[in-house]
Order: structure tokens, then sequence, then C-alpha cells
């Protein structure tokens, strides 16, 4: 193979296993923030610490705001401002999710002001628990994929071609360690929705962009195996 090419495969390999070995630093660094933080909500639980807020709103009403806001916000039985005001109806507002049913309106310099006042809200810690641990999973699987990264740098710093055993394996093993980072981040994603006081999982996403450079990954893969068996046909016909 050309000098040149190899040089710059080396170079490049070079640089990404320094940025490989950051990077490794960062993930394990938050890894262990979550670690504390994990065991601070395990010695809250052993307390029999309990948590419950309730949530406030207040919206701003224009004559003509009241159509533009239904986009980002859900108002239930209301067709105008005065359904508001005169409260002809059960009036129920949603706000990121949350539910706000206690409505007071009054007019103020020919706007409207709605307070709102939800529910009262329990933060349930367990489910926090679960969310960290998710975390720390994501986290561990991370930490795990870079270590293939840096294990392939490694090999491409050095090597004399790319077509070789060594840099094809350390192409698979990062493939195969992406499977769980996408599996955890999805269960990271499900599980948001415990931070803001809720119960419910929010179901598992699917990174595509992981999964997507896992694909290009294997595809690579079959070129430098096809491009490692070229090779040795070269070199047994030298």
């Amino acid at each position: 193979m050309n000098s040149n090419s190899v040089k710059k495969i080396n170079a490049a390999g070079t640089a990404g296993y320094v940025i490989s070995i950051l990077m490794i630093i960062c993930a394990i660094a938050a890894l262990v923030a979550a670690c504390i933080g994990t065991a601070a909500v395990v010695a809250v639980l052993r307390d029999d610490v309990s948590v419950s807020y309730n949530t406030e709103a207040e919206i701003n009403l224009g004559a003509d705001s009241l159509s533009k806001l239904k986009y980002f916000i859900g108002l239930d039985n209301v067709d105008s401002i005065e359904d508001i005001v005169n409260k002809k109806t059960d009036i129920n507002v949603s706000i990121n999710g949350n539910e706000f049913s206690q409505i007071d309106a009054k007019e103020v310099d020919g706007r409207v002001i709605v307070n709102a006042r939800g529910g009262e809200n329990k933060l349930s810690l367990r489910y926090i628990l679960f969310y960290c641990i998710a975390g720390i999973l994501y986290l561990a699987s991370a930490v795990c994929a870079l270590y293939m990264i840096k294990a392939l740098m490694k090999s491409l710093k050095t090597c004399e071609t790319p077509f070789s055993d060594d840099i094809i394996k350390g192409l698979t093993r990062f493939a195969y360690s992406l499977i769980p980072v996408v599996a955890f981040k999805g269960v990271l994603d499900g599980a948001k929705p415990f931070l803001s006081g809720s119960t419910e999982f929010a179901g598992t996403n699917i990174d595509l962009s992981t999964l997507l450079l896992a694909a290009v990954i294997i595809i690579l893969i079959m070129i430098f195996k096809h491009g490692a068996l070229l090779q040795r046909e070269s070199d047994e016909t030298l």
C-alpha cells in the first residue's frame, strides 16, 4: 500500500486514539457522578423520605391569541376567551404534560390573565432510582464502546495496512458494543418522565443515528474483509 496513505491512516489513528482517551475520561467521570447520585437516592429511600409538590401556571392572553395558544397548550372545553372568564364549562388546561383544573381568570387592561393550579404531585424516588440505574448502565456501555474505539485507533496508528485482522476485529467489536448502548439509551429516554413525577414509562425509543452508525460499520467490516482477502492474494502472488 502507498506509504503516504499509510502515514495518513496512522496519523488519523493517533488523533483518534488521543480523542478516545479524552472521551473515556469524560464518560468515566459522568459514570462516577451517576453512581454518586444513585447512592444519594438510595440513602434518601432508606430514610423513607417522600416528596410532593403543586404546579401553578399563569397565562396572559390577548383577544386574538387563544387560537394560536392551542397549538402549544391543551385547552379543553374552551372556544373563546369569554368561556374562560365566565367559566361557562369545566375548563381543563394541560401544559407540558401537567394537568391544571383549578382555573381563575380575570380581565386586566383588555387582556385576560388566567391562573391555573394543578393537583398535588408526588415524586416517586423509586422510579427516579430506576432512571439512575438506567443511566449507570447506559454510561457503562458507552465506556465499553469507547474502549473498543480506543483499541481500534491503537491498531490504526501502528498498522502497515488497514486490511489487517486486527482492524477487522476492532471494527467488529465496536459494532457489537453499540448494541447495549442503543438498548440502554432507549430505556433511559423512556424513563425521563419519572424525573417530573410521572409513574408512566414513555416507551423505549430507538436511537436511529446509532443504528445507522452500526450499519455503516458492518458494511465497512465487509469491505475490509474483502480488502484483506485481496491483500493476501496479492502477497501470495508476489
